[in-house]
């Protein structure tokens, strides 16, 4: 008899890094634990596809690039995994072509609309085909920590002092602000961990850095030894720092960048940012609110602690989160056999 075919799974999501790891991620897992095939797609919706209001999303035109049209060309396959809102109205439509859906966040519609739901506990989605994750799926897993060792930024990292701190900088969204003066006090508190303590530091930034808080930073700590510091030139040495920090500070705009450090098993700090204020300060962002209760739940399960304002980190171990081996069995069995 004929071999029969693998179930194949499309990764659907728009360019932006943190849709993409999300999806991504999800599917290197159930290729690792299952042997499934996949294929991330990138899909880019253009004109008034951007905007719809998501619950009206099922019932209005979807506008797609020609490049992307041609990407979801049949033959369609088994399951689909999307991530970002304007990938719902895809997932919809190809659910009612028999296709098996599997959404990642809050779609801010019913769950029922899809056939799995993943999404972190914090944005308080429900029912019986939702499972709730303690922040967002990601690719960081020890496997790949140990495949980024022999890169570019290895041995220089690899030949600072111990114990080394690595710092994962974000920077403003819609509800938090890393203003010049909250970058000027914590380039403060990471030169007095140096100078002061005896900590090596690794240093990142993300692309929501703004350039004047990256200067604040480089400004600050361009004369300590043992400071490595990225200068943006080549590839992210973001996994490579989580590889080889012993301890972690993740500033709290990012649920991605804090799940991603909670998987490493070391200890995270979290650092504060400012507040962004609606109504003349009456009323705080609705949305930060998650933020805060994502934290909380990271300090409940032990994985992290606020950035103390001064003195040496303490240090302490706790069972790594692995959000998307909690979905993997679940996902499987939504797949045919063949």
């Amino acid at each position: 008899m004929p071999a029969t075919a693998a179930p194949q799974i499309w990764a659907l999501s728009d360019d932006r890094i943190g849709m993409v790891n999300q999806v991504v991620g999800l599917c290197e897992r159930l290729e690792a634990s299952f042997g499934i095939t996949w294929q991330h797609k990138i899909v880019t919706v253009t004109g008034f596809g951007k905007i719809w209001p998501t619950g009206l999303q099922a019932f209005l035109p979807l506008h797609l690039t020609r490049p992307s049209r041609a990407a979801l060309a049949a033959p369609l396959p088994d399951m689909v995994i999307g991530c970002g809102r304007s990938m719902i109205p895809l997932l919809l439509r190809f659910k009612r072509l028999g296709v098996k859906t599997v959404y990642l966040q809050d779609p801010r519609i019913q769950p029922s609309h899809f056939d799995l739901v993943i999404a972190p506990d914090h944005d308080k989605v429900s029912g019986p085909n939702v499972i709730k994750t303690i922040g967002s799926i990601h690719r960081v897993t020890p496997e790949r920590l140990a495949a980024e060792i022999p890169t570019i930024h290895a041995a220089k990292l690899g030949a600072l002092g111990q114990p080394r701190l690595g710092v994962l900088i974000g920077g403003d969204n819609n509800h938090l602000a890393l203003t010049e003066t909250r970058a000027a006090e914590i380039a403060a508190r990471l030169s007095n961990l140096a100078r002061c303590h005896g900590y090596s530091l690794m240093v990142t930034a993300s692309r929501r850095t703004s350039p004047a808080a990256l200067t604040i930073l480089r400004q600050t700590l361009e004369d300590i030894a043992d400071c490595y510091f990225w200068d943006a030139t080549g590839a992210n040495p973001y996994f490579d720092i989580l590889n080889h920090a012993d301890m972690l500070i993740v500033t709290e705009d990012s649920v991605n960048m804090a799940s991603e450090a909670a998987a490493t098993g070391k200890p995270v700090f979290i650092c504060e940012l400012e507040r962004k204020r609606r109504l003349k300060g009456l009323l705080p962002p609705r949305r930060a609110l998650k933020f805060d209760q994502f934290h909380k739940a990271l300090l409940l399960y032990g994985v992290a602690r606020p950035l103390p304002p001064s003195g040496p980190l303490v240090h302490w171990d706790y069972l790594p989160l692995d959000p998307a081996g909690e979905a993997l069995p679940t996902i499987a069995a939504l797949l045919p056999t063949k």
